[in-house]
C-alpha cells in the first residue's frame, strides 16, 4: 500500500510539473502574437502619428515600435490607459489623433454598438482608422467577416494577414 501512495505522489508531481511548463508555453505564445500584433500594425502607421490605441494598454502597447506618441484608452482601470473610457463613447475632441487603432477588440464589442464603436473612432481620427482582429470562422463568436464590415466602412480596404486575422484601413476624407 505505501509504493501505491508513492507512485501516486510521484504522478502528481510530474503532471503539476508539466502543466506548469504548457503554461508558460501558452502564455509564452500569446505574448509573442501580442508583439507581432502591434510590429505589424506599426509599419501602417509610421508617418501618421499621434497614435490612439483605442482598447490598449500599457503593457501590450504600441508604444514598444512608436514611442512617446500613442495614447491608450479602456475602460478597465488595471489596463492602466491614459484615458479610461468606454470606446463607444470617447471623452476626446474631433480629428485629434491622425490615427486611431483598434487591435483585438472589435469581435469583443456587442453586434448592436459595433457601428456606433466605428462612428466614434471616425470622429476622432483626422487620416486613418486601423482594425486589426479575429476572421469570421475563428473561434470568437463575435467575430466579423471583412464584408460585414464593409457595410460599416464602406471606403475600408483590406490587407492581407495570415488566416486567424484581418487588418481593416479606412482613409479619411
Amino acid at each position: 500500500m505505501k509504493w501505491q501512495w508513492k507512485i501516486k505522489k510521484l504522478w502528481r508531481k510530474l503532471i503539476l510539473s508539466f502543466l506548469r511548463v504548457v503554461k508558460y508555453k501558452l502564455y509564452r505564445y500569446e505574448k509573442i502574437q501580442q508583439d507581432y500584433r502591434h510590429k505589424v500594425v506599426a509599419e501602417y502607421v509610421k508617418s501618421h502619428r499621434p497614435v490612439l490605441d483605442a482598447g490598449g494598454t500599457k503593457s501590450a502597447n504600441l508604444g514598444l515600435y512608436i514611442p512617446n506618441e500613442v495614447v491608450t484608452v479602456n475602460k478597465a482601470k488595471i489596463c492602466e490607459p491614459d484615458i479610461i473610457a468606454d470606446v463607444c463613447c470617447l471623452p476626446i475632441k474631433p480629428k485629434s489623433f491622425n490615427t486611431v487603432v483598434a487591435i483585438q477588440i472589435f469581435h469583443q464589442i456587442p453586434q448592436d454598438e459595433r457601428e456606433c464603436m466605428i462612428g466614434n473612432l471616425r470622429t476622432v481620427a483626422r487620416k486613418k482608422i486601423i482594425l486589426h482582429d479575429y476572421q469570421k470562422g475563428y473561434f470568437y463568436k463575435g467575430s466579423s467577416s471583412f464584408e460585414d464590415l464593409k457595410k460599416i466602412m464602406p471606403s475600408a480596404y483590406r490587407r492581407k494577414l495570415n488566416f486567424p486575422f484581418m487588418l481593416i484601413m479606412e482613409e479619411m476624407r
